[in-house]
């Protein structure tokens, strides 16, 4: 290829959902929650092909970067790391990746993929990457839409417009949706309406500038934190102070929805942002009852149950739909359809001690 990508790999989030196997101190991105790896090291070998990808950078929290490191080792990925000192959501996080690639390469491609999210048909994802290598080389920030399987209402959606001239299977963006209710789910479907799976193709340069406009308290605590950073031969650790300053915002609330640059492509990949329990149960193969069954477990005359065990067997009998979770420490039974209120569980929780 002219221009290999450089994968910028957002690995800070916590993903109280999946408590309790994800916590503050091993959150859900570096462990197997729906596989034999963990979904970081998964999302490593998804950009290991170096026809495509140059070496990653990745963007954690700093109590994680020698996990991140020796998890990459693993897979025998090279990787640059940097550690945040506090949580800002994905928009601080990409603009001072954006700054380290443009220092390094300026006018680098960038693909941007949260490693808390499963790809398969890693072909079919990096076809979907060099479709839109052109547009983004243009000044285009591409966006990766994906067909509805059903109509969700935690996805927030993207409007394909007109097909944009000179670029095969890419798109211009008429609309951003935010997550709807079941009733618009519906409709988006109807309409054409695509998943956002939150997967982003651009030069570095470009994103620089779109920030300039957008999010320009953001770009200047990005540029602040990384000039007082401190690189020690394998972590960039940049400054608390500065990066603190900087608003609390996604990358799609703080410049995707704003940007006139934005366009998309429509990815023939499977995904999952395994979010919560009830996704991870979507996403898994099943037995002839519909059970996904994670560790040492039996179960016996159940349907439509997910079962999670770590370290402890756990055995279940007469149940249906439910999502059991089991850990040496703690225990989580909650219904299928209840699953997105494991959050609201984990903050009840953390109210009368703290969760590591």
């Amino acid at each position: 290829m002219k221009d290999k990508v450089v994968p910028i790999l957002l690995a800070g989030g916590v993903g109280s959902r999946l408590w309790p196997v994800s916590r503050d101190n091993l959150p859900k991105q570096f462990q197997p929650v729906a596989g034999s790896v963990s979904t970081y090291q998964e999302t490593l070998k998804l950009v290991a092909d170096a026809n495509i990808y140059r070496s990653p950078v990745i963007v954690t929290n700093e109590r994680l970067g020698t996990l991140a490191k020796t998890q990459a080792e693993a897979v025998e990925q090279q990787v640059s790391i940097v550690l945040e000192p506090a949580q800002r959501d994905s928009a601080a996080a990409v603009a001072v990746a954006a700054l380290v690639v443009e220092e390094r390469a300026p006018g680098s491609i960038v693909l941007v993929l949260a490693t808390d999210h499963i790809i398969w048909d890693q072909e079919r994802f990096s076809d979907c990457v060099v479709s839109g290598i052109d547009a983004a080389r243009s000044g285009k920030i591409v966006v990766f839409g994906l067909e509805p399987a059903e109509p969700r209402t935690n996805y927030a959606y993207i409007k394909p417009g007109q097909s944009l001239e000179g670029f095969a299977d890419v798109a211009s963006v008429e609309a951003f949706v935010e997550k709807p209710n079941a009733e618009l789910a519906l409709d988006y479907m109807r309409k054409g309406f695509l998943w956002n799976s939150g997967n982003y193709l651009f030069r570095s340069d470009i994103i620089i500038s779109e920030f300039g406009k957008y999010a320009p308290d953001i770009l200047t605590s990005a540029r602040n934190s990384l000039q007082k950073s401190k690189y020690d031969g394998e972590f960039i650790q940049i400054d608390k102070v500065q990066f603190e300053s900087s608003p609390k915002k996604s990358l799609d609330v703080a410049l995707i929805e704003h940007s006139n640059a934005v366009a998309v492509v429509t990815g023939r990949f499977r995904w999952s942002d395994i979010g919560s329990w009830d996704t991870i149960w979507t996403a898994l193969p099943k037995d002839e009852n519909g059970n996904v069954v994670m560790g040492t477990a039996t179960v016996y005359d159940s349907a439509g149950c997910l079962i999670h065990s770590q370290g402890v067997h756990t055995s279940i009998i007469g149940l249906e739909n439910i999502i059991t979770i089991s850990t040496p420490g703690e225990v989580l039974v909650v219904a299928k359809d209840r699953a997105q209120d494991v959050k609201q569980l984990v903050d009840k929780l953390k109210e009368k001690s703290p969760i590591k």
